[in-house]
């Protein structure tokens, strides 16, 4: 096991998420799902994830987010998003995975 992996500190970085938040006691709300790309909320965060070896753009409408609120990567906090028109844009690239956190 590589600790200095890209994947390893990935998943260290959700179970520090996880542990943080206590996200097991929250509700999972599917927000977008389609055969390429799924979207779902737990509380303040939004995880999107694709399947595929191509970009990936979708509108998510279904979410909780108020008007101009700003969601940013966990593990890229100069990736964000901002909720302009009730609507979330988002990409994402080659199976991919992101967790947008309310900021």
């Amino acid at each position: 096991m590589d600790r200095n992996s890209d994947m390893f500190r990935f998943i260290g970085n959700l179970v520090k998420l996880r542990i943080s938040q206590t996200l097991w006691t929250k509700p999972q709300v599917q927000r977008y799902s389609d055969d390429n790309f799924y979207a779902f909320t737990i509380d303040n965060i939004l995880a999107l994830f694709t399947n595929t070896n191509n970009d990936v753009y979708r509108t998510i409408t279904y979410h909780q987010f108020i008007e101009n609120s700003k969601l940013c990567n966990l593990f890229n906090s100069q990736d964000c998003v901002y909720v302009r028109s009730g609507k979330i844009e988002v990409k994402l690239s080659q199976g991919e995975m992101k967790a947008y956190i309310l900021n």
